[in-house]
């Protein structure tokens, strides 16, 4: 997030932990400690709006660690790394919704209908696109 886009917000303390952040046309109410602003986003995206970072520079602290954690880098990170060891573990390959491949014909993972070893009828159709 770059400085210089909130350097033009004002940000006043409004007590129990709040702040008021007032830019050209109006006033938003934000609350680093239950992580909300009047805005919504922060609540809608789990990421800190303009606002809410206009308060954090000003606490000179770093917008980063007001991310939900489930948004963090390391999580991220570790998700990858799980859905990567679960298909070299099990060698099937995923749909395009996350889903593991099953073959209709045979049951096993890691293929469909059309690429099955154990299918007799070759001449398998490719799906229809819509």
């Amino acid at each position: 997030m770059n400085k210089v886009i909130i350097e033009h917000f004002k940000v006043e303390p409004n007590g129990a932990g709040q702040f008021e952040v007032i830019d050209e046309k109006r006033t938003f109410m934000v609350n680093l400690i239950n992580r909300k602003c009047s805005c919504q986003r922060w609540c809608l995206s789990r990421v800190p709006c303009f606002h809410a970072c206009a308060n954090i520079f000003k606490n000179q602290e770093d917008p980063s660690n007001y991310v939900h954690s489930l948004l963090s880098k390391e999580t991220c990170r570790s998700q990858r790394n799980h859905f990567r060891d679960e298909l070299e573990k099990g060698g099937a390959t995923m749909t395009r919704n996350g889903q593991a491949k099953t073959c209709n014909i045979c049951n096993k993972l890691g293929h469909n209908k059309r690429s099955c070893p154990d299918s007799s009828d070759k001449d398998v159709k490719p799906p229809r696109k819509p």
